[in-house]
């Protein structure tokens, strides 16, 4: 067999026609699952941001708090409480950005790189032609 017959063209060319239409799917995909991602990483973000910026504020008011107090205050009890207090915050603070911001931009970044890897391959038009009549 030198030539593909009129049935076997007919046949490759609603295959090509099926895998473009396909690959319109999966582009969409594509599109849809970076959106989400981006959206995902963006309102990671912005709660670490919210989360430091309120543990922040928290322990810049207990600072305050402590330069208000007398030196009889400062070498008290409650004094050394007050300060225990101040470092679970930053204790806190630092669960809080390990917990909400790294691992979870690191992995949603990776799902974007692994994404792009393919609509790269999509963009190389690999399918096969039917021979010119």
């Amino acid at each position: 067999m030198k030539q593909f017959n009129k049935t076997q063209v007919k046949e490759i060319e609603a295959f090509r026609d099926r895998l473009q239409d396909q690959r319109r799917v999966v582009e969409e995909a594509i599109e849809k699952a970076q959106g989400l991602i981006n959206d995902a990483i963006e309102e990671a973000n912005t709660l670490r941001e919210n989360a430091a910026e309120f543990i922040r504020d928290l322990h810049g008011k207990g600072e305050d708090y402590i330069g208000e107090r007398s030196d009889a205050w400062l070498e008290s009890d409650a004094a050394d409480s007050y300060r225990n207090w101040l470092d679970a915050i930053d204790t806190v603070a630092n669960e809080l950005e390990e917990e909400i911001g790294i691992d979870l931009i690191d992995v949603a970044q990776d799902q974007l790189e692994a994404i792009d890897s393919l609509a790269n391959m999509l963009e190389e038009d690999n399918l096969p032609r039917a021979p010119e009549q």
